[in-house]
């Protein structure tokens, strides 16, 4: 609907109600969208501060540790560090099985506009499709 200054406001409020790293990395893109680079990379940070501090504390076995690791691959790529990013994510394809494979490869393609703009992006490769959308990891 691009309502993007209501958008921007509903992001504060969720947020605010649940500081998570999805919400805040969220409200990063509602302000990054708005034009207002400065608050989107502030709240950028702070999600990679939070993911850095979880991936301290959490079982290497834990299997929150994927989705936090790929947030941290997806929060770089919007902080200007594709290289490192896309290196974390690569970690993360090497390392899965073949179920969730496509996927990575999928992230692994996806450009700061990508990740910024909402929407659905696929992969086919031996007759098996695989759908992201790219306003979550």
């Amino acid at each position: 609907m691009k309502r993007y200054k209501e958008a921007l406001s509903t992001a504060r409020e969720m947020a605010r109600i649940f500081p998570d790293t999805y919400f805040i990395f969220l409200l990063g893109k509602m302000y990054d969208i708005n034009g207002d680079t400065v608050h989107a990379r502030a709240y950028y940070k702070e999600v990679l501060l939070k993911c850095n501090q979880e991936l301290d504390t959490m079982a290497i076995k834990s299997p929150q540790r994927d989705f936090t690791e790929l947030q941290k691959g997806l929060v770089l790529v919007m902080l200007g560090q594709p290289g490192k990013g896309d290196e974390i994510i690569k970690g993360l394809y090497q390392k899965a099985d073949s179920r969730i494979k496509n996927q990575y490869l999928l992230y692994m393609r996806l450009k700061r506009a990508d990740i910024l703009m909402a929407k659905d992006t696929s992969i086919t490769i031996d007759n098996a499709t695989t759908i992201i959308n790219t306003l979550r990891p």
